[in-house]
């Protein structure tokens, strides 16, 4: 499978639960938490083998290994218990949208060093994606009543930033390679 299959199926797969949880908000928990469970494990899988596999054109940070992992086991914790409190799921997720928000933020500086000329999307992404992590990890509760919602923006968002950076992936593989050249 290749990167840029991956990276879209990674962004499609974040975009339909996005979508999935801001059409259902009250029914969430009940009835879709093994259907989330399920796309962010496959998401963290698919993020993995990308990460794996762009190391040799591109520089990976550790925190995208990190970020996979954080993926893996957030899919394994729903699909594990799927009646855990609305609580717990939106502390998860929000602890996975902040580090999701901040390496989209990382990635928008490298992204326009290497003169991608849509960089700023990824940075205004990475902000909005950090600030709702940080809302969700330090009010969990207050936010648990609209988790449905909330979530549905972050992983739209995230998706979205997939996206982005796969428009911009082509640009980062001449970028290397003229590097290797040189």
């Amino acid at each position: 499978m290749s990167n840029k299959i991956t990276l879209t199926l990674s962004g499609l797969f974040l975009v339909i639960i996005g979508i999935l949880c801001i059409a259902n908000p009250l029914e969430f928990l009940k009835s879709i938490t093994w259907i989330i469970g399920i796309a962010i494990l496959l998401a963290g899988v698919l993020r993995l083998v990308f990460a794996l596999r762009a190391k040799r054109y591109a520089k990976i940070s550790p925190l995208r290994y990190f970020s996979s992992a954080v993926m893996i086991l957030a899919g394994i914790a729903i699909l594990s218990s799927p009646l855990f409190s609305v609580e717990l799921f939106t502390l998860i997720a929000s602890v996975y949208i902040l580090i999701e928000g901040f390496i989209i933020l990382v990635q928008s500086v490298y992204y326009r060093k290497v003169g991608f000329r849509f960089w700023y999307l990824l940075l205004i992404m990475g902000i909005a994606m950090a600030a709702l992590g940080c809302i969700g990890t330090s009010r969990p509760n207050a936010l648990a009543s609209a988790v449905g919602i909330y979530i549905g923006i972050a992983m739209i968002l995230n998706g979205i930033a997939y996206f982005v950076a796969l428009a911009g992936l082509a640009r980062l593989e001449h970028f290397d390679h003229a590097e290797e050249v040189q």
